[in-house]
């Protein structure tokens, strides 16, 4: 499974409500919004700014994708959900909702999401990823070669797991040579892989099953 990437959540818009001549409030809001600006990793800054403002969008996507980060799913979805009602256009947002839901294996629920995020953000191919992998889960497995195959084509042998995804495609379709094909890719793009002997295992298997096949 795909971790977490959070560097593709990045807040885009600010919605703060102050109540109005209240001068003590906007204050705090200037110095919620200076700490959350600047990248503050303090949880209690954020959870006191969605206390106070709860319908700060910045708060809200930030908390919520910390949650993500600490692997809180359950905690997170809710604020994410609130941060997207505030900002409609908030795909990081969409996008940790929908890996969350992943996580929890709510797959169905999890393609929602990840399609708002990807109708959104479509040149995000760590979306698209996750989107092929929760389209595998619910068995629509075209849509998932097509999410995957995307992934791969925006980020290219950074994300070298597509290729092992789509092998796990292909072989539930019974294209087993183009099952192996992507297992070999992946031995040769994935970055950090020190034990490569389950991968030859399979390849071979594949090839095995390719033979079998094809024999009348």
């Amino acid at each position: 499974m795909v971790r977490f990437c959070s560097r593709f959540v990045k807040p885009r818009v600010k919605f703060v409500h102050v109540p109005h001549g209240d001068r003590g409030t906007l204050v705090t809001a200037r110095m919620i919004g200076k700490l959350l600006t600047e990248g503050a990793k303090d949880f209690y800054v954020r959870q006191k700014a969605i206390e106070i403002f709860p319908d700060y969008f910045d708060a809200l996507e930030l908390l919520g994708t910390e949650y993500v980060r600490k692997e809180q799913f359950e905690a997170a979805l809710p604020i994410l959900t609130h941060a997207v009602e505030v900002n409609d256009k908030a795909y990081g947002s969409m996008y940790a909702a929908g890996f969350s839901l992943l996580k929890l294996k709510d797959f169905a629920a999890a393609v929602k999401w990840l399609e708002r995020a990807a109708a959104g953000d479509t040149a995000n191919p760590i979306v698209y990823l996750n989107l092929g992998l929760a389209y595998g889960n619910t068995g629509a497995l075209s849509d998932s070669e097509r999410a995957l195959k995307k992934a791969y084509q925006l980020g290219g042998a950074n994300l070298a797991d597509a290729h092992l995804y789509l092998a796990g495609i292909f072989n539930k379709q019974g294209r087993f040579g183009e099952a192996w094909r992507e297992l070999e890719l992946y031995l040769k793009e994935a970055k950090g892989l020190k034990d490569k002997t389950q991968i030859n295992t399979m390849i071979a298997n594949l090839k095995a099953k390719e033979k079998e096949k094809r024999q009348p």
